[in-house]
């Protein structure tokens, strides 16, 4: 064939399929990498880089409609169907960002396997966001022109391009040239926090975190904290964490009143959160309050006290936490917290970092709220790390001194809760157990405490003694109950 006529034939193709003609796709790839195409390639780049990327959208999906709508090309040619329909159109893909200039693009995603994942209907928004990522390099006209067609194809409501359009779409959101398009854009996202895929309220989620890292562009999300706080109940924690980062970036960049106001709602959201499985929520959350606590003012003070009070023993707990990062945000909000309870007194004690006469500290100043502390240490018996369940049954033996109402229902509730930890699998809490409860013995077993209290902690003795290690995991095998 002429050099011209060839010409002729690729720049055909490429127009035909910019016009939806979906009978040249077999040409495609050749038309793309033919030199005297490239200015055409180059020209539009964006419009033919969206076409491929559904027609892969498409292809990918696990249902049959996406081979019967790659076999419908070929059969409609009388050509012998590819063995590899999606390859085949990843390799479409592939040739047109080679034409257009876009080799060190294709190198990248090769590296981070890219090609791959776009090829895997589970792994495909991953491989779309990676492509996405290369092309944040792109003239700013491509971009704009792409972010222009993603929100469109979300507003379409098609389902089986939606995914990979909020995919392309939040990676190109680190892009700061976003101009006239951002509301929409915030818009678009804040439609997808209700959609029941978690994929998409992950992707959702992760768009408006890329734009709340961006301090010009985090004032156009101040709106929507109610909704991001309502994410706080879902049940996956990789959402809730994505949530957790979008709020915190949001209320940096609130008014002072408006700040302080707001931390009270998120303070009240995220307190369950501090014992959470997930270190990661652990960590987040703990430090957020830290910085609740800072930007709160002085009207609100007094609401955010009641929320200090009711999380000071947790933090006091997760001072132990066996993740270092956890461990550390809990010893600069507990500081933070006893500034602004105006407990001057402990706050010495948290920066030398001297555990235990904080704990004595707080039990000797807060004597009415002994009580209330004992019980909200119980929950940190069951806890799954070793250093917290030996600080909760100390904390018991200290708590359990100052309490003013000793009745003989608690000292049974507490002894019958050593008592079982007499087993535990640690012997440092085991053992700890044992000397708590002969603490307790001599504490409340005082004539002001009558002899009922002192019966029954003779009951309580044969479970934890004074013997000797051994002794006592010999009466561990028979314990008697409390």
């Amino acid at each position: 064939m002429e050099p011209g006529r060839e010409k002729e034939e690729c720049l055909a193709y490429i127009q035909a399929f910019l016009e939806g003609n979906k009978e040249v796709t077999s040409h495609l790839s050749k038309s793309f990498l033919h030199p005297a195409c490239q200015q055409e390639v180059q020209a539009h780049y964006p419009q033919l880089c969206m076409a491929l990327l559904f027609r892969l959208a498409h292809l990918v999906q696990p249902e049959p409609q996406g081979i019967n709508f790659f076999w419908g090309e070929y059969r409609s040619q009388k050509m012998l169907i590819p063995a590899t329909p999606v390859r085949s159109a990843v390799g479409d893909l592939r040739a047109l960002m080679q034409g257009a200039g876009y080799v060190e693009q294709i190198i990248s995603i090769q590296k981070q396997g890219g090609w791959d994942m776009m090829m895997s209907f589970e792994a495909h928004h991953r491989g779309v966001g990676l492509l996405a990522r290369a092309m944040r390099r792109n003239p700013v006209e491509e971009r704009s022109w792409m972010i222009h067609h993603l929100l469109n194809v979300l507003r379409s409501g098609d389902k089986t391009q939606h995914l990979s359009a909020l995919a392309f779409l939040v990676e190109l959101l680190h892009c700061a040239d976003l101009s006239y398009q951002l509301e929409e854009v915030v818009l678009r996202l804040r439609w997808q926090l209700s959609n029941q895929k978690l994929l998409v309220h992950w992707l959702a989620l992760q768009g408006l975190l890329n734009l709340a890292c961006q301090p010009e562009k985090v004032v156009t999300l101040h709106y929507l904290l109610p909704e991001l706080l309502e994410q706080l109940k879902e049940a996956d924690r990789d959402v809730i964490a994505k949530a957790l980062m979008v709020i915190r970036h949001i209320l940096t960049t609130l008014g002072r009143r408006r700040a302080s106001r707001a931390a009270l709602l998120v303070a009240e959201k995220i307190l369950p959160f501090f014992d959470d499985v997930s270190s990661r929520l652990r960590f987040l959350t703990i430090s957020l309050f830290g910085d609740l606590l800072r930007l709160v003012q002085r009207m609100d003070k007094k609401s955010m006290k009641m929320y200090v009070l009711k999380s000071f023993v947790s933090l006091f707990f997760h001072l132990e936490d066996v993740n270092p990062k956890v461990s550390e945000s809990s010893w600069d909000t507990l500081f933070t917290a006893a500034a602004l309870l105006g407990w001057t007194e402990i706050q010495p004690l948290i920066q030398r970092k001297e555990t235990w006469k904080i704990c004595e500290c707080l039990l000797m100043r807060n004597r009415r709220r002994a009580d209330d502390f004992l019980m909200e240490s119980l929950v940190y018996i069951e806890s799954p790390q070793d250093p917290i369940r030996e600080a909760a049954v100390r904390f018991i033996g200290l708590a359990a001194r100052q309490i003013e109402d000793q009745n003989e229902e608690k000292l049974h509730k507490l002894c019958s809760i050593l008592n079982d930890l007499l087993l535990d699998q640690k012997p440092s809490v085991s053992t700890l157990a044992s000397q708590t409860l002969l603490i307790l013995k001599v504490t409340w077993n005082q004539p002001a405490a009558g002899c009922t209290l002192g019966a029954l902690f003779t009951a309580c003795l044969p479970f934890c003694g004074g013997d000797s290690h051994g002794e006592r995991h010999e009466k561990q095998q028979q314990p008697v109950p409390s």
